[in-house]
């Protein structure tokens, strides 16, 4: 079973308010031995296991607000990159999917298991209407080529360029809409961080 951060934090407090009592006791004289402690076996492992899970996280949190730093306030940058962590992964949905033949594209893509889809992220430098585009490239495992899906929303080209690295998953969805039950499908992209 995977503990959440507020767990996992609230045991590392409880293991260093332990540490701490430790060290009174054994300045007093008054040490109990380890053995008489019920909940951990050795309350030294669990602080360097939980010292390196928060070390992990804070890491993660430093490294993806200082790329975002160079877009935003540095504020602003450390609670985007926090709430990115803390999720575990950012989920997005693919824009520009109606345009031109995305949809037949997208509609031959739904009929394959999901792990034979692959997902790239090329950034456009050239791109007339915004040079920090990102676009989403998608082709089938053994296939050729790839086919341009779509654009990441202009609003969090940052966030996805702070995270760069990461190989995304792509999740074709549809749904039917209008008077005559018109199918039309869109993308999600998930990137874990």
């Amino acid at each position: 079973m995977e503990r959440t951060f507020t767990e996992e934090l609230e045991s590392y407090n409880e293991a260093v308010r332990y540490a701490s009592e430790v060290e009174r006791l054994k300045a007093e004289g008054n040490y109990v031995s380890e053995a008489s402690r019920p909940f951990c076996d050795s309350p030294k492992n669990q602080l360097s296991d939980i010292q390196k899970a928060v070390k992990t996280l804070r890491s993660k949190v430093c490294t993806i607000a200082n790329r975002l730093s160079s877009h935003m306030d540095r504020t602003t940058a450390f609670i985007q990159a926090w709430t990115i962590v803390k999720a575990g992964s950012l989920e997005l949905a693919v824009k520009g999917v109606s345009f031109g033949n995305r949809q037949e594209a997208l509609r031959r893509l739904a009929s394959y298991d999901p792990t034979q889809v692959r997902a790239v992220l090329v950034p456009e430098p050239s791109n007339p209407v915004d040079p920090f585009a990102i676009a989403v490239m998608v082709g089938i495992q053994g296939g050729r080529g790839l086919y341009r899906l779509g654009y990441i929303p202009r609003n969090l080209t940052q966030v996805v360029t702070a995270l760069d690295g990461r190989i995304p998953a792509l999740r074709v969805v549809s749904g039917t809409w209008g008077w005559f039950g018109k199918t039309t499908y869109g993308a999600r992209l998930a990137l874990a961080v």
